[in-house]
């Protein structure tokens, strides 16, 4: 069974850990390098946007992050050879699908599934700013929601940078980082299910992104009764 650990680093930036069989997927805030100290253990991708939504007596603070997971990747000397990269574990962590909010909006608006397709759509611009009383709702659906547990099953193929080059690829799902600021023991991460493909990927050890091919990675989620009725 999953334990969930959440530690608060002295930097204050989020660090969320999943850990299951000594495998563990690590959700982070991204954050610029040079605010990272070596003991930090933080992943890192440079500076990411981050939007903050003020409504009524409500402000989010909402970011992409990446999810890496830990004890499953390969070796490959590319470019253009190819390793596979499998694995499985399990998580217990907040579901974008569940909220009735995301699913009317997904459905009126018709933007894609998944995570990296409705950071995209809220564009930190014009749709962030006009939906934002749709988005604080969202928001506030997924903090009161029950976590989501599941499984991620990683099935792709991946490549390096420079022919005779050797790199290690390790895989990652992309996820939301959500925080309240007015209360601050608020702070989860969100992942979904909807685009399982589009929303995972691999890097190298240095987090620079890999060229993948044939993903036909997978979540299986265990939902409740409630949960499900929320499914379109």
């Amino acid at each position: 069974m999953a334990n969930t650990i959440w530690r608060l680093d002295v930097s204050s930036f989020f660090d969320l850990q999943f850990v299951n069989d000594s495998r563990e997927l690590r959700l982070s805030i991204d954050v610029d390098r040079i605010k990272t100290s070596q003991s930090s253990n933080l992943i890192t991708f440079g500076v990411v946007p981050v939007l903050d939504l003020q409504v009524g007596g409500a402000l989010w603070s909402v970011r992409q992050a990446k999810g890496r997971i830990q004890g499953v990747g390969a070796s490959v000397s590319g470019l253009g050879a190819y390793a596979h990269v499998s694995g499985s574990m399990s998580f217990s962590t907040k579901t974008l699908e569940t909220s009735r909010t995301y699913q009317d909006m997904k459905k009126s608006y018709r933007f894609s599934a998944g995570i990296g397709s409705f950071w995209s759509w809220i564009g930190l611009g014009a749709n962030a700013s006009y939906h934002k009383q749709e988005l604080s709702q969202l928001f506030n659906e997924l903090s009161q929601s029950q976590t989501t547990n599941g499984r991620i099953n990683i099935d792709l193929y991946v490549t390096g940078f420079y022919p005779n080059v050797p790199v290690s690829a390790s895989p990652y799902i992309l996820a939301l980082e959500v925080s309240s600021k007015i209360d601050s023991s608020i702070k989860f991460p969100v992942i979904s299910s909807g685009a399982v493909t589009q929303d995972t990927g691999a890097q190298d050890e240095n987090e620079q992104h890999l060229t993948t091919k044939e993903n036909k990675s997978t979540i299986e989620l265990s939902y409740t009764n409630s949960q499900k009725s929320l499914e379109t």
